[in-house]
């Protein structure tokens, strides 16, 4: 994959490098470095870009617009990479997984308010 061609799949997507660099798990820079022609995406890296591209601007991971400092609540929360970088840490994690649940324990269930 050429450096311009990704360049035109970004703007398919409607991305910024670092959306798809956290879209795909992987460092900002190799994004950069790929538009450069520093590097090449290798193999996965493509067949990612290619999903991606079947699926379009929704598989986008954006960074959520706050408010000031508040914190994000409900569906924006599913916006930050960081909400997803967690869910991959639980499913991985059988011990994390279970200290979540103990915690969550303490906590109201949003769907019960409603």
């Amino acid at each position: 994959m050429s450096p311009d061609e990704l360049r035109k799949i970004r703007e398919e997507l409607k991305c910024t490098a670092r959306e798809l660099a956290v879209t795909l798990g992987i460092d900002y820079g190799e994004v950069v470095a790929w538009e450069q022609g520093e590097r090449f995406p290798t193999k996965k890296n493509v067949a990612d870009i290619a999903k991606l591209r079947l699926i379009g601007t929704g598989a986008i991971m954006r960074k959520a617009k706050r408010r000031g400092n508040a914190p994000l609540r409900g569906i924006a929360r599913m916006a930050d990479p960081a909400f997803w970088q967690l869910m991959r840490k639980l499913a991985e994690h059988p011990e994390l997984f279970d200290k979540v649940v103990h915690i969550a324990e303490q906590y109201l269930d949003p769907a019960d308010s409603a």
